[in-house]
């Protein structure tokens, strides 16, 4: 009998640790949802004033689809296993050698910045203003009405003029330390100004807009509802994988969505898991489905789940297609961040009492 209740009491406190657990995922999960909401209240303007130049740029329409080359978003050739380098390194060696491997979109993820938000702000403008085989050529000043950090959703009327040019030589000089962009001399005073666009895929050859078969393809909506400006940098990065992962010869067509593995975002998508986290906000906000055949618990495996021989991938579709791109991206993801937590955790956040049965928020120990 004393075997038996040792069991239970072992399962009761197992189960509390568990929910203890929980709640400080919840509360975290609901800390940075908080943050992001307010720091998009902070963008607000600016990707609101960058998304109606859009529409003066391009407004007939006339240009249906963004091309972004593959090698930016996948490498052609799998990553050489971390144990192939018999030289020991130190962290920081380890942690250059392994964002040095990866393609360009997500070696840009490395310490957070505005420059993949510049960079594909970019693209989407050569798209609007050169044709197919046109060399991208620099007309604009990196400040001002009409200028670059405008058109990069970097401008908001509180931000004075030294601020913004700050932001935009941030981001020009991260992107020219991955060759997307060539700048002038270093410490020169005119550096950023004038700067050159560079393809895609690190050959720091003069920008052009690429053929439909080597690019991984966006609707231009996408572009002009503001998109790239609204999600994060994880987000942006996971969505054209799916994207690219998608376009890719498949042994079933008929399965639904496609797979990405742990070996395959790591060999080819440099996306490390927290990365590949962000594929939640992307069903949150729809422009992804998706179906978990492992039947994560709030995004978590059992330890039988995790054994490498069982673990499969989460299946994913993209549903750009059904988007409605004349509402903007940053009301629906600000609609979305109004609920206080992910949908991922509304189950469990109600069982442990931190959301009422009206879906409220309530501090931990309320009654």
């Amino acid at each position: 009998m004393k075997i038996g209740m040792d069991v239970v009491e072992a399962a009761g406190a197992k189960r509390e640790q568990w929910d203890r657990e929980t709640k400080a995922a919840i509360q975290q999960a609901r800390s940075v949802r908080m943050r992001r909401r307010e720091k998009l209240d902070t963008q607000a303007a600016a990707i609101t004033r960058a998304t109606a130049k859009y529409e003066q740029l391009d407004d007939e329409n006339d240009h249906p689809e963004v091309r972004i080359r593959k090698r930016f978003v996948r490498l052609a050739s799998a990553r050489p296993p971390r144990e192939d380098d018999p030289q020991p390194k130190t962290a920081r060696e380890l942690v250059k050698a392994d964002v040095d491997s990866r393609p360009p979109l997500s070696r840009l993820l490395y310490r957070p910045s505005n420059a993949l938000q510049v960079y594909l702000s970019l693209i989407y403008i050569a798209h609007l203003e050169f044709e197919p085989g046109a060399r991208w050529a620099n007309e604009r000043d990196n400040t001002g009405v009409g200028g670059w950090g405008e058109l990069c959703g970097l401008l908001a009327p509180s931000v004075p003029n030294r601020e913004l040019n700050l932001r935009m030589t941030r981001a020009l000089a991260k992107l020219a330390d991955h060759d997307l962009v060539g700048v002038g001399a270093w410490k020169s005073r005119s550096r950023f100004d004038g700067f050159s666009l560079y393809r895609e895929d690190l050959s720091r050859k003069p920008y052009l807009v690429p053929a439909a078969e080597e690019s991984v393809i966006l609707p231009a909506g996408f572009f002009r509802a503001g998109w790239h400006l609204v999600l994060t940098g994880e987000e942006m990065a996971t969505l054209l994988a799916v994207i690219a992962q998608w376009g890719r010869p498949r042994s079933r067509k008929d399965a639904d969505g496609v797979a990405l593995p742990q070996l395959v975002r790591w060999q080819f998508y440099g996306l490390a898991p927290e990365a590949f986290a962000a594929r939640h906000e992307l069903e949150e906000f729809g422009l992804i489905d998706m179906v978990d055949p492992m039947d994560r618990t709030d995004g978590k495996l059992s330890a039988t789940q995790r054994q490498a021989d069982v673990l499969r991938a989460p299946r994913i579709t993209p549903k750009l297609d059904e988007v409605d791109f004349s509402r903007k991206a940053i009301d629906v993801v600000a609609a979305a961040l109004k609920k206080p937590l992910p949908p991922r955790w509304v189950d469990r956040a109600t069982a442990l009492r931190l959301l009422d049965n009206s879906g409220r928020w309530q501090e931990p120990g309320s009654p």
